[in-house]
Order: C-alpha cells, then sequence, then structure tokens
C-alpha cells in the first residue's frame, strides 16, 4: 500500500465545538433564567431598601433617646429656636449633631454645610428618588420629617437676653411646648418618610403639624404633600414614639393626583391622634391657621394623643 492510499483511509478527526442550534438553545435558556431572576432580584433590592430605611429610623430613635438622657427628660423638639434650620432644626448642627458627635469646624457657609451633610448621611432612605441636583439651592436635604408637636420654639416667649422671641405665637403655645418623654404616648408619630420632590418652595419639608400636611398640597407654601411613598405597595417607614418602626401607607396618592388639595382619608393610614398634641384643643381667639394647629377649629378630643391607645395592625 503506497503513502497516498494510507494517507487517504487515515480517519479524520472531529473538530470539537456547539452547533449554531446548540447555541440558540443555550441563549434561549439564559434569557429566560434571567427573566425569572430579574424581578426576584429587584423586590430583593427594594426590600433590602426598606430594611436600610427602617434601621436608619430605629438609630433615629436611639438618638431621641440620648437627647432625653442629656436634656432633663425632654423628648427632642422639632425646632429649638428660630434662624438657620440648619442650626436649630431637629435634623440640625445643634439638635443631632452633638447627639452624633458632630461640629461645626469653621465659621463660614461651607462649614456650616460640610456639618449637616455629615448628619444627613444618617437621613438618607436608599429607596427615595430625590434628585438633589434639581435644585441647587437645597444645599442640605434629609430623607424624613419629623413631628413639630413634640416641640417647637414657638412655645418661648423670650429670648436668653430676655427680648421678646418674634416666632412666640401666645394664641398658639400650648401644641407647641416642649415635652418630657413620658408625656408623650407610644403611638404618637415621631419621623416618616419624606416627600421625594426638592423644593426652595417648602423649606420646612422637614417638619409637619397636621395629617394634612402630608397628604395634602398648597400651591404658594406647600407645593407637595410632606409624606413619601418610597416602598412595596406605597408605603413609608414611619417611627412611632415607643421605638416601633412600621410599614405603613401615609400618602398613598391617587393615580395622576400627587397634589391633592383636600384631605383624602383613603389615601392614609394615619390619623391625627398619631400627630396632635392636646394643646391643639385651645380655641384661640383668631381665625387663622398656623403650623400645627387650626386656631379657629381645634380638634375634638379624639383626634389628639392620648396616653393608652394602642396603634392598628398597619
Amino acid at each position: 500500500m503506497n503513502q497516498t492510499q494510507n494517507q487517504t483511509n487515515k480517519p479524520t478527526k472531529r473538530v470539537n465545538g456547539f452547533t449554531l442550534v446548540e447555541l440558540l438553545v443555550v441563549i434561549g435558556i439564559i434569557a429566560v433564567l434571567i427573566a425569572i431572576l430579574l424581578p426576584a432580584l429587584g423586590r430583593a433590592r427594594k426590600q433590602a431598601q426598606t430594611i436600610q430605611c427602617a434601621s436608619n429610623l430605629r438609630q433615629l430613635y436611639t438618638m431621641t433617646q440620648i437627647y432625653t438622657t442629656t436634656y432633663k427628660g425632654y423628648t427632642m423638639p422639632a425646632r429649638v429656636w428660630s434662624g438657620s434650620g440648619k442650626d436649630n432644626y431637629w435634623c440640625g448642627i445643634n439638635v443631632l449633631g452633638p447627639l452624633m458627635g458632630v461640629k461645626r469646624i469653621g465659621t463660614n457657609a461651607q462649614s456650616q454645610i460640610d456639618a449637616v451633610e455629615r448628619i444627613a448621611k444618617v437621613l438618607r432612605c436608599p429607596a427615595s428618588n430625590r434628585n438633589r441636583d434639581l435644585d441647587p439651592a437645597a444645599l442640605f436635604t434629609v430623607d424624613y420629617t419629623y413631628n413639630s408637636n413634640l416641640g417647637d420654639d414657638r412655645s418661648i416667649r423670650y429670648n436668653g437676653d430676655g427680648t421678646a422671641n418674634p416666632s412666640f405665637k401666645p394664641e398658639f403655645e400650648p401644641w407647641a411646648n416642649f415635652k418630657k418623654r413620658t408625656q408623650v404616648p407610644d403611638s404618637v408619630v415621631v419621623a416618616l418618610d419624606s416627600t421625594d420632590v426638592v423644593s426652595t418652595l417648602d423649606p420646612d419639608y422637614q417638619r409637619f403639624g397636621v395629617l394634612s400636611d402630608l397628604t395634602t398640597a398648597n400651591a404658594t407654601s406647600r407645593p407637595w404633600p410632606r409624606a413619601g411613598h418610597n416602598h412595596p405597595q406605597n408605603k413609608a417607614n414611619v417611627l412611632f414614639h415607643g421605638g416601633q418602626v412600621s410599614l405603613v401607607r401615609a400618602f398613598s396618592p391617587k393615580p395622576g393626583i400627587l397634589q391633592p388639595t383636600t384631605f383624602d382619608p383613603t389615601t392614609t393610614q394615619l390619623a391625627n391622634w398619631m400627630i396632635l398634641s392636646p394643646g391643639n384643643l385651645i380655641n384661640a381667639p383668631v381665625a387663622a391657621t398656623y403650623y400645627g394647629t387650626v386656631a379657629a377649629n381645634p380638634p375634638a378630643a379624639d383626634n389628639v394623643w392620648k396616653k393608652g391607645r394602642p396603634l392598628p395592625n398597619f
């Protein structure tokens, strides 16, 4: 047998590899797996964000307890003095700052921003869609809003130097009193997820006084409801004074109605009795609405907080 015949009869080796059909089958299987897993991964991500947000509020609760220990049994107020909110609101340098060990280094505007931004890192909800670059003037934003009925400087008649406090409103003073922790029932709302919208038209979005602050809008002073709906089923994490954090429908807007001007009880599971202090029962001698109360129309006694009232099962 010659060399040519040997070469001709030698079996050829098969080249290993996938056929086009096999590749298409594998790609199809991968696509199906991705379609199955993506929703589950999305739900897991949202659940993780909800847990982190609840953790933020539990840390805030711990800091309110430190405040009580530090300041003779008082619960942490919403505002301790007039002036800059970066300094004197509950989330400012003079309130949460000392409880977190945050100090302002320097006296210029940037030193103030640097300090409050360090505080704000603990007050950022990962589920919030707030675009902080949308409004360059809103240099300091937090993702939670706080109950003004826990204390507000409008209850302080005189400044430290004996001069009259311009924020003091005698007809509304009782609701704004600084409260001892023992005066506040466990069922009172302390703080909750805030709206995603940043607006210079509503510089006080970090505070609320009545349920309608959370669920209605005002074209000039409150262009968006202050309650958020950042979590599954349009719910918000809510911190109560007893330390409980619950997922609650704080404001679930109806389709196409993101800025309601009238209160609709079906949009929330919260009630004024979880918010309003008994001081709101005063019938002030003026017919005007002020932060935290309706002067000429005080609420019924059942609509303010009282001890022994349990929270509903949300």
